[in-house]
C-alpha cells in the first residue's frame, strides 16, 4: 500500500475538496462570448436571477450563460 502525504500530512488527493478550485483570470473572463439577450428567457446559472431584456451576458461554449 502506497501512501501520500505532504508535510501538512493532508492527503494531495483530498485538497481541492479543502482548498476549492482558483479563480478564474480577468483575462480568460474577458475572452468569453459577450451576447445579449434580445427575446431569451432563463436565469443565469450563477446567481439564478431571471433575465432582463437589456441583459448582456457571457455565454460559455458549453452555453451556460451568466452575468
Amino acid at each position: 500500500m502506497i501512501i501520500l502525504e505532504e508535510s501538512t500530512g493532508t492527503n494531495p488527493l483530498f485538497l481541492v475538496l479543502l482548498e476549492g478550485h482558483p479563480s478564474a483570470s480577468k483575462a480568460s473572463i474577458d475572452a468569453v462570448l459577450t451576447v445579449d439577450l434580445a427575446g431569451c428567457e432563463g436565469r443565469c446559472v450563477i446567481c439564478s436571477d431571471e433575465w432582463k431584456a437589456e441583459d448582456t451576458v457571457k455565454e460559455m461554449p458549453c452555453n451556460h450563460r451568466f452575468h
